[in-house]
């Protein structure tokens, strides 16, 4: 998935993408909608979300 739709399926600007590639953090908000698109893509927790993954181990 590209960096734009990704963006797009978040309702973000890529730019925040951009942000948070370079260590910005997610507002709250954004987490919940981080959260889930990876619940939608099969395996995507374990891929956007490999610490959260590990947690339900």
């Amino acid at each position: 998935m590209s960096r734009e739709e990704f963006a797009g399926r978040l309702g973000v600007e890529s730019a925040r993408v951009t942000d948070w590639l370079n260590g910005a953090v997610p507002t709250g908000g954004e987490v919940w909608h981080i959260i889930r698109l990876a619940r939608s893509v099969p395996g995507g927790i374990a891929v956007m979300l490999p610490e959260a993954a590990g947690a339900a181990e």
